[in-house]
């Protein structure tokens, strides 16, 4: 299903591949601040070694800082990657069913083909977000060592009903109408 996606997907791979190289990064800082305070725990308080407490401060500061750097891109980039996606399909939709024959009207009224449309393109929306997101929380969890909290089978089932249905639909309103 996501391969017909790209042909909107590719203009915009740039913010999605941004963002998708921000996770390894958030998960290293996610990782390393817990490492930092079990070496400040550990070592330098009961060695009374504030050179290295300090030091280790001033590194969990900068880990905080690249996390949140990192994130604030990541998330930025996905989400600017998959509204630029999602415009363009309805944009392309649009000018499609604007340029249909007028006898198509009489069969099929407007109203109802830009509800359609409209509902259909955001039910498509919906599921890409629910992809997106399972897909980064996976890496994150495969990255920093923990186990994915994915969405359920029933979830990807209902999610995947509903992208086939809004595809067959499009795929009803995109068809040569004669």
């Amino acid at each position: 299903l996501l391969r017909r996606f790209y042909p909107w997907v590719v203009p915009h791979r740039r913010w999605i591949f941004t963002g998708l190289a921000m996770i390894p990064i958030v998960a290293g800082m996610t990782t390393i601040r817990p490492l930092l305070v079990k070496e400040a725990v550990d070592v330098a308080i009961p060695a009374r070694a504030a050179t290295d407490l300090r030091w280790l401060a001033l590194a969990y500061f900068v880990a905080v800082i690249l996390e949140f750097s990192a994130q604030a891109i990541q998330i930025y980039s996905l989400q600017r990657g998959g509204h630029s996606t999602i415009g363009d399909l309805r944009r392309d939709i649009f000018r499609h069913v604007l340029r249909l024959p007028s006898k198509f009207y009489d069969t099929n009224p407007v109203g109802s083909l830009l509800t359609r449309t409209t509902s259909d393109v955001e039910a498509l929306s919906e599921t890409l977000d629910i992809v997106v997101e399972a897909v980064r929380q996976a890496l994150l969890a495969r990255l920093e060592g923990e186990r994915a909290t994915a969405p359920t089978t029933d979830d990807l089932h209902a999610s995947a009903g509903l992208t086939e249905e809004a595809l067959w639909r499009l795929d009803v309103i995109l068809a040569d109408e004669g």
